[in-house]
């Protein structure tokens, strides 16, 4: 699954549908059926699919379900795929209201604050303090031999200084399901361990950025691996 939106629900006859209701719900704009959904419990939430719905209103058998969202029965929270998103969020009256564009960018923020925190731009605070696998010399090298030239020309030519902060860069190419379930149940607990490992396989990764800024400020003399 790529991401979901978190929403707030808009209408009560939505939200009683989410906490009581049984049978499917069909969403329509106007006097138009646009699509009909369904919830599969699986606690502590249910887990909404939709089918398409036929010019009459009515489905066929020739009809899948495609997951389309989450409800967290506890919280009341609500989260959806991006398309019905916008179907619910939609309209005159809509059923719900988008909260926080993106599930996965949440996460990754919360990650990268925390690792970035956690080193607090200072290099001492990593247990590497030379680089030692051959990916990482080749690319501090390339870049001592190229990169810091061009980019010196690319701030010279912006008219901007280069930037002095670590950056994580934590990413999530998308959602997994045990992620998100892990993220409703416990959010500092994923952040703090996610954090944590992120900082442990990505040392030299995070090394070689100061590195390169301390060349970027005035070369590095001597072994260029190291501080």
């Amino acid at each position: 699954m790529k991401d979901l939106v978190q929403c707030t629900v808009s209408r009560n006859d939505f939200q009683r549908w989410l906490d009581w209701g049984n049978a499917p719900l069909t969403i329509c704009t106007g006097e138009k059926a646009v699509t009909m959904l369904l919830k599969i419990e699986k606690k502590p939430v249910d887990y909404l699919y939709q089918t398409a719905v036929e010019a009459d209103g009515c489905i066929s058998w020739k009809n899948g379900l495609t997951f389309c969202g989450v409800h967290d029965i506890g919280k009341k929270t609500l989260y959806l795929t991006k398309g019905l998103s916008t179907i619910l969020t939609d309209g005159q009256a809509p059923f719900a209201a988008r909260a926080i564009p993106s599930v996965v960018d949440e996460i990754c923020g919360r990650i990268n604050q925390c690792v970035e925190e956690t080193i607090a731009n200072d290099r001492n605070n990593l247990s590497v303090q030379e680089v030692t696998s051959w990916q990482a010399a080749r690319e501090l090298k390339e870049y001592l031999e190229d990169g810091a030239h061009r980019e010196a020309i690319d701030w010279f030519f912006r008219g901007s200084e280069p930037g002095g902060q670590f950056h994580s860069g934590y990413t999530l190419g998308n959602l997994p399901e045990a992620t998100f379930m892990a993220w409703l149940q416990n959010p500092e607990g994923l952040v703090q361990t996610e954090a944590d490992q992120h900082i442990k396989i990505n040392q030299e990764k995070f090394l070689l950025q100061f590195l390169k800024k301390r060349c970027s400020g005035g070369g590095i003399s001597g072994d260029s691996t190291r501080y």
